[in-house]
């Protein structure tokens, strides 16, 4: 991927540059210079964005086993924002989970969700994500009103647990409609299964 993007610059923790690949990349370790980056000028950076300049590029497995880049402009990223969260309904008291790893393209659509829609974006461990007990626990606790879910995920679950889902879009693999039967009811629910 380094090489493929052809990256000028790569931040890192200085606990990960051992194990990057040899790259062309200037690294720098946020950790290790944190007190020479804080002396820095604090002010915004005066850039013009459009709409077509690349939001961020997205690396697929790539059907010949090597990562294939597909570039996102912000044009696009801003129109799944929007869909998004006039489909899902999603307003400034939403609670979002983050439920997606960062390294998935799933996560970009929980991050925009709630920030463009001035609702809260909800971070939990991974251990308090583990579907069953601890996700039920997290969802509650957090009063998580949206949430994406792999179907399997909703398997070792009880609907009549979440108190305050009242949206659930899984995603990631295929629902089966007994599933979609048993979680739709009082809630909406939607089936994202499928780029």
């Amino acid at each position: 991927m380094l090489e493929d993007s052809e990256v000028g610059l790569l931040l890192t923790q200085e606990k990960l540059v051992t194990t990057l690949p040899e790259t062309q990349a200037e690294i720098i370790s946020l950790d290790k210079n944190r007190s020479l980056i804080e002396l820095e000028n604090t002010n915004n950076l005066n850039g013009e964005v459009n709409a077509t300049n690349l939001a961020y590029v997205i690396y697929t497995s790539g059907s010949t086993g090597r990562p294939k880049g597909v570039m996102i402009q912000h044009q696009g990223l801003c129109n799944l924002g929007k869909a998004q969260i006039e489909h899902f309904q999603v307003n400034n008291l939403s609670r979002i989970l983050q439920f997606a790893s960062f390294s998935f393209d799933a996560s970009i659509s929980e991050i925009v969700m709630a920030i463009c829609s001035g609702g809260r974006l909800c971070l939990a461990s991974s251990e308090d994500l583990l579907p069953g007990e601890n996700l039920t626990e997290t969802l509650n606790r957090y009063r998580i009103t949206h949430i994406t879910l792999p179907p399997s995920a909703l398997t070792v679950m009880v609907p009549e647990a979440l108190s305050t889902v009242e949206t659930i879009i899984v995603a990631g693999e295929a629902c089966a409609s007994s599933l979609a039967r048993k979680w739709s009811q009082g809630r909406k629910f939607f089936n994202g299964y499928g780029p």
